[in-house]
């Protein structure tokens, strides 16, 4: 027996916690989630428990059950596509084209194609004979794991929390989803309107902050799954280490490009500028830096200026395609980064509303962010 790889569908990251900075202390600080549960008047071990209780029953298993759940869920999302474009917006200024396409239409895809994949999935896969199962019919049957957290991400609060929850439904698990209380206009609307589309005894929400977490994590679970920071990743693993829990974890990373100085300018700077400021360049695989030959960095520094202004116009605020910084303590961080650095183009700060500027410019000397 063993567990199906299939199961494991695509997790993000997103960035680590922030270095506070003294400065801009007029940066609104919003209040976090309160709690929340499904119902919102049992603890938050009665949740698991009851969680755990129906996924013993068998009901999460027969294959049918499965997809109706997963059509549920493709329900919910189309049924209240306006109001998780607002959630998305009041969270990170997305727009609704931003917002649709940058989060929802690959959550429906995703469900789509697991939908119609399933059955394949789910069957008896046979397996060579060997010279001790000579009268036998060996086969590989994949079962369920049991009760699974989702520990999702801010950057992208909906798809980094809903695509894990698809491929954890999906292979027959009870699920537990742990939205990020940064973006908490998402996490209280995922709150209100699961119950209503998924069963609520073997999935359910809880909202709110740090102690929050902290009590989940004290829970046993079958699998975990967390997009976040590092410090966060060690804190995850750290408590599913007491119970032997699987652990998967999507912490980020760096992203450097390197443009050649024989190809396309106009298209790689175009296109890096599109990749490092969607989503306010709050997205993990977004490029950090790019490396080229001294000879051309004029160059695309001045390419990506256009870019910009392309995308953007001359004032990006005024821009319904750009985003904002998701809280306080961020905007904090990465105006901190860019103190003493040279920027060519952009990079203005306005705390009330946590908008910072597209920005380029030069490499700093060694040693700077």
């Amino acid at each position: 027996m063993k567990s199906s790889p299939r199961r494991a569908l695509r997790v993000g990251a997103a960035r680590g916690p922030p270095g506070l900075r003294g400065r801009w202390a007029a940066c609104i600080l919003l209040p976090a989630p309160t709690s929340s549960l499904s119902p919102g008047t049992m603890s938050i071990s009665e949740v698991v428990q009851r969680a755990r209780a129906a996924f013993n029953s068998g009901k999460a298993r027969p294959l049918q059950f499965r997809i109706q759940q997963l059509e549920g869920l493709r329900r919910m999302i189309r049924e209240r596509e306006k109001d998780l474009v607002g959630a998305l917006t009041a969270d990170l200024h997305k727009n609704e084209w931003n917002a649709y396409y940058e989060e929802i239409v690959y959550v429906l895809e995703e469900i789509d194609y697991v939908i119609q994949k399933l059955p394949e999935w789910a069957a008896d896969e046979p397996v060579e004979k060997t010279p001790q199962t000579q009268q036998d019919e060996p086969y590989i049957h994949s079962e369920p794991l049991g009760v699974v957290l989702v520990i999702g991400a801010w950057n992208y609060p909906f798809s980094l929390t809903i695509q894990p929850m698809v491929g954890a439904i999906a292979a027959g698990n009870a699920v537990l989803i742990k939205p990020s209380e940064l973006s908490e206009n998402t996490a209280s609307l995922l709150a209100a309107v699961i119950p209503q589309y998924l069963d609520k005894d073997l999935y359910a929400v809880i909202c709110g902050g740090i102690p929050e977490t902290t009590e989940v994590l004290k829970e046993r679970f079958d699998h975990i799954l967390c997009t976040g920071s590092t410090a966060v990743g060690k804190i995850v693993m750290a408590a599913a280490a007491k119970h032997l829990t699987p652990v998967t974890l999507g912490l980020g990373g760096k992203n450097p490009c390197y443009v050649d100085k024989d190809c396309d300018l106009d298209i790689a700077c175009r296109r890096i500028a599109w990749g490092k400021f969607m989503n306010s360049g709050q997205t993990c695989v977004g490029p950090d830096y790019i490396l080229c030959d001294p000879s051309i960095q004029n160059q695309i520094v001045e390419k990506l200026k256009k870019s910009l202004k392309e995308f953007y116009g001359e004032d990006a605020k005024k821009s319904r395609d750009y985003g904002r910084i998701i809280n306080c303590q961020h905007f904090q961080r990465i105006m901190g980064l860019m103190e003493g650095q040279k920027v060519a183009h952009g990079g203005a700060g306005d705390a009330a509303t946590r908008y910072i500027g597209a920005c380029a410019g030069p490499r700093g000397p060694p040693g700077s962010p």
